[in-house]
């Protein structure tokens, strides 16, 4: 019968939005999760080590589980989070290892987006140009917390400019697992970290995409130098070995 079959149709249809929906709901409940578990390890309130009760999460968040345990499986993806021996999760804490296998991946991944950025039209630049007048003054100022947030302002603007989102992805998810350490431990010399940056921009805003390489990972392998001095004899004794 074709009334039949036509609400059929129609019933179909509705129940195909009514979960398409649920399934957007989930998804955002899951994201706001992550956002906020995530912030609560960025901001150190979550401390490396420390042990994370889902349950007790759920209730901070005022949430069911379901989007809780979703949004820690995303940070154990994205190098936050470890599982435990028992139950529970453990934020994650940085060894050198980590630190150097970070760093071997950022120079490659970001060689292909220095090039990419140093090769891009003048006129598309002003804004790279612009940060790093910014950063240059919150270094001659002294302020430390206003240089890193330029700094992450930098790295994003020039960021912008390369064509290979998928290098830029890889970046983006190693840089923020050395904020969390960065914000926690300043640079030692902010001077001679806003000269490597100004000898970088430089080199990008006159073309030069091989200087732009050569400079940038000078300057990630001396700040890889720098992370590994300040977890030996400044973290490492207080903090059985945790960042």
């Amino acid at each position: 019968m074709p009334g039949v079959a036509l609400s059929g149709l129609v019933v179909y249809f509705y129940v195909m939005k009514r979960l398409n929906g649920a399934d957007s709901s989930a998804q955002t409940l899951t994201n706001k999760a992550y956002l906020s578990i995530k912030d609560l390890i960025m901001s150190y309130t979550l401390k490396p080590g420390e042990i994370v009760s889902e349950i007790e999460l759920a209730r901070k968040l005022q949430m069911s589980r379901t989007p809780v345990h979703q949004a820690l499986l995303h940070l154990k993806r994205d190098g936050f989070l470890e599982n435990t021996e028992g139950p529970g999760w453990k934020v994650y804490s940085l060894s050198l290892v980590d630190i150097r296998q970070i760093f071997a991946v950022k120079i490659a991944i970001e060689n292909i987006i220095m090039e990419e950025a140093a090769l891009r039209e003048n006129s598309s630049k002003e804004g790279i140009r612009l940060c790093l007048e910014r950063m240059q003054k919150a270094a001659s100022e002294r302020n430390i917390d206003k240089w890193i947030k330029l700094d992450h302002e930098l790295h994003d603007t020039i960021d912008a400019l390369a064509s290979n989102s998928r290098a830029v992805r890889i970046s983006e998810s190693l840089n923020e697992q050395l904020y969390r350490f960065q914000s926690r431990y300043p640079p030692l010399d902010l001077a001679q970290r806003q000269r490597e940056h100004d000898i970088i921009v430089d080199c990008i805003l006159s073309g030069d995409a091989r200087g732009a390489q050569l400079n940038h990972e000078r300057s990630l392998n001396q700040l890889r130098e720098e992370m590994e001095y300040v977890l030996r004899k400044m973290v490492f004794p207080l903090t059985n070995d945790q960042v």
